[in-house]
């Protein structure tokens, strides 16, 4: 891991985690402005990867559902992510930092996500000097159930209906994390004692190019 100093944001007594989120690139005015989100969090300290990024993917739900994302590679209505982890150690501590590239993908089985998926990774360890390693098969991901599709992004985070991804006025955002969406009070109530965990570790969320 590459030892960098703290950023202003960060706490020494705290994991510090970034998650960067990719969703379709939109042409305006001939300049393609891709929809991102950053979102950084404070975990309680812990030195276990494995622990650090279980926490981190249960927080995808969260995430998913902060907008109506469109896949990064066809711009179709996205229903899956797919990560990219990067762990840096931060200097006089020996606590890491977790870097999270998220990308909003229609469906990982298809060609065109799985090849612009590759074509990500070999820039990102080109950038890092080859520390990501070779991308995974595509196998090791697990197959998805015959069958099941995953509910849209976007769409309400607690009962996760699809009609509730239709209008963007529809869902309310969270007040205190300003990031999670729910289509009312009830199933505010229902998905709190899971939501509550993401949202007080949340210290901000930044959406980019959204008009």
């Amino acid at each position: 891991m590459a030892a960098v100093p703290l950023q202003e944001w960060e706490r020494g007594d705290k994991t510090n985690v970034e998650i960067i989120g990719y969703g379709w690139r939109v042409l305006e005015y001939f300049h393609a402005e891709e929809k991102r989100v950053m979102v950084r969090l404070h975990l309680p300290a812990d030195r276990d990867k494995d622990r650090i990024q279980l926490a981190v993917m249960l927080m995808l739900r969260d995430i998913k559902h902060s907008r109506k994302w469109l896949c990064e590679f066809c711009g179709a209505p996205a229903r899956e992510t797919h990560t990219f982890n990067f762990f840096y150690r931060v200097l006089d501590s020996d606590l890491p930092r977790l870097v999270v590239y998220c990308h909003f993908v229609c469906d990982m089985d298809k060609r065109h996500v799985r090849e612009g998926l590759t074509a990500t990774h070999h820039l990102m360890n080109t950038r890092f000097d080859g520390t990501l390693g070779p991308m995974p098969p595509f196998a090791s991901f697990g197959k998805r159930p015959s069958g099941k599709v995953y509910p849209l992004a976007g769409s309400c985070a607690g009962c996760q209906h699809e009609d509730t991804a239709v209008d963007e006025g529809v869902l309310k955002r969270c007040a205190r994390c300003k990031m999670t969406r729910v289509c009312g009070a009830a199933c505010q109530r229902a998905d709190w004692g899971r939501h509550k965990v993401a949202c007080g570790m949340i210290y901000s969320v930044t959406f980019e190019n959204w008009g």
